[in-house]
């Protein structure tokens, strides 16, 4: 509704003020004509004043007060109106055409999350750097703070398109983002980027490449020939998740020799996750993770050939379990399997929905059987919501069960992320997010280690 509401609200306010200002002409008796045509020169004097202002009109000579008023505000709103729409005309039109001198700028295609991010880091370390964006979504979520920096551009279009990318003066740029979370897309754009650009070209070239397998295929293949020399791939999962394996969870001792990993969810997120805990040298096989997950049957065939096939053994790593990680019956199989165990547990809720996630912790600390409540869980919280978040802690579960979740503030985590991988030699953070930084968001509470009942 908002966003109609911001398409249309220009249109309407022309067509009210056109409407007040004819009827306001015809009741001021500032028409000469006799019906019917005075109606037609009431719609002309309306209509003059967003073209000449009511120069070829003169002054609002009504017989009341209210009448004049009304005329005078649509004697100066009528062509304001006319100037902004020639401004819009101006930005979308002519300055989307870029100068043919325009060089040594960044161009980032996709304005998600990641390629917001990597805009916002941009502009830490050239606050007045010109940045092209091409994104084609005009109603796109980042949109306002995009149009309100005189030094981005955006262009409204797709930036698989040829034309588009040859306007955005990718031969004179210093650097390229291609920044979507689909690979595909992402490396159908790089081979038009690299047409364009050409063998000789210096231009750097960032691809964002979020399937593990086909970023190291690529990586052992194309990198090597001479036109990707200059190409680089990146992962904005991988690298997050590894800052919330390594920095929030080995770093802060929450491991012990043998440990239990119950992830629920496995898209993005959960696989490169599990990935960074099957691939640690320093796991065994008393370590074990449960997969928790709902699914079609293709996805789940997936996920057991990647079980089975192509990760490696150092974990114990049990069936994948395909049902309502919501309901307790879900609860019951997994307990059944942590029966008799005496083992450190910790669960990472992974679904893309911040309040879903938080919502599956507060509800198995109270109501989960007794070796989930006594679990630590790492929620996936995207939003920044630290104190609204806090307060919802506070209101539902006891001071001692809280203490036993944890926020990982993804959006912070994954721009320090990018810092770290596309920006090594820039300035460094500002303020770091690791987990016991007083300005990471969230911190990081002790582990209580009480048997946390419920209450």
């Amino acid at each position: 509704m908002l966003t109609l509401i911001k398409r249309i609200w220009k249109p309407i306010i022309l067509t009210l003020i056109f409407a007040i200002a004819a009827v306001a002409f015809l009741q001021a008796g500032m028409i000469g004509l006799a019906t019917p045509w005075k109606f037609f020169q009431a719609m002309y004097y309306a209509l003059s004043l967003f073209f000449l202002g009511g120069v070829d009109i003169g002054a609002p000579a009504a017989p009341s007060q209210w009448l004049n008023v009304t005329l005078w505000i649509c004697y100066f709103l009528a062509p304001l109106l006319t100037f902004s729409f020639i401004f819009v005309i101006i930005q979308e039109k002519l300055l989307s055409n870029l100068l043919p001198w325009v060089k040594n700028h960044t161009i980032i295609c996709g304005a998600g999350r990641n390629g917001i991010l990597i805009y916002q880091l941009l502009k830490e370390h050239a606050k007045r750097g010109k940045v092209v964006i091409i994104e084609k979504n005009k109603d796109n979520a980042y949109g306002d703070l995009l149009e309100k920096d005189p030094a981005t551009l955006w262009i409204r279009k797709s930036f698989l398109d040829m034309p588009v990318l040859q306007k955005a003066r990718l031969n004179r740029a210093k650097q390229i983002y291609l920044s979507t979370n689909m690979s595909l897309v992402n490396l159908n754009a790089l081979i038009n980027v690299l047409e364009i650009l050409g063998t000789e070209a210096q231009t750097r070239v960032y691809c964002h490449i979020d399937d593990v397998n086909l970023h190291a295929n690529m990586s052992a293949t194309l990198l090597k020939e001479k036109k990707f020399s200059h190409v680089s791939f990146f992962n904005g999962y991988q690298s997050v998740t590894k800052r919330l394996y390594e920095n929030w969870i080995v770093e802060k001792g929450y491991l012990s020799p043998a440990t239990i990993f119950i992830i629920f969810g496995v898209g993005k997120f959960g696989r490169m996750l599990l990935a960074h805990i099957v691939n640690d040298p320093r796991r065994t096989m008393e370590d074990e993770v449960i997969i928790l997950t709902r699914c079609t049957n293709d996805t789940l065939d997936q996920l057991n050939y990647m079980l089975e096939k192509q990760l490696p053994r150092r974990c114990t790593i049990h069936q994948l379990m395909n049902a309502d990680m919501d309901n307790p019956k879900s609860w019951d199989l997994i307990a059944s399997r942590l029966s008799g165990k005496d083992k450190r547990t910790l669960c990472f809720l992974c679904r893309d929905d911040d309040l879903a996630n938080l919502n599956l912790a507060i509800t198995m600390k109270r109501g989960a059987p007794k070796k989930l409540r006594e679990a630590i869980y790492i929620c996936r919280m995207y939003s920044e919501m630290a104190h609204e978040l806090d307060d919802i802690l506070e209101r539902r579960i006891t001071e001692t069960q809280a203490a036993d979740i944890i926020l990982f503030p993804l959006q912070r985590e994954l721009k320090e992320a990018f810092r770290a991988e596309l920006f090594p030699g820039g300035r460094a953070a500002s303020a770091s997010a690791r987990p016991d930084s007083p300005n990471s968001g969230t911190p990081l509470p002790e582990h209580s280690g009480a048997d946390n009942a419920s209450t």
